[in-house]
């Protein structure tokens, strides 16, 4: 999964709107939607603050697993 889903995921776990994130995040809508939509990459700081506002780790958001690092030659 991409950074997007994976943030949609848990948002949607959460039983938020996007609007709802956003304002939790400090941002507009729209900001919630194009990390959704994977429209930019989103700096680290954005992601950490992303990950805090979801209970959730950087890691998590992530599309790949340390397991998949490993096997990759």
């Amino acid at each position: 999964m991409t950074p997007g889903q994976h943030i949609r995921q848990r948002r949607k776990a959460r039983g938020w709107t996007q609007a709802e994130a956003a304002s939790r995040l400090g941002r507009c809508q729209s900001v919630w939607s194009d990390l959704e939509r994977d429209e930019h990459s989103p700096t680290v700081g954005m992601l950490e603050r992303v990950a805090a506002v979801l209970g959730c780790s950087v890691a998590d958001l992530l599309p790949v697993s340390g397991d998949e690092i490993e096997r990759q030659p």
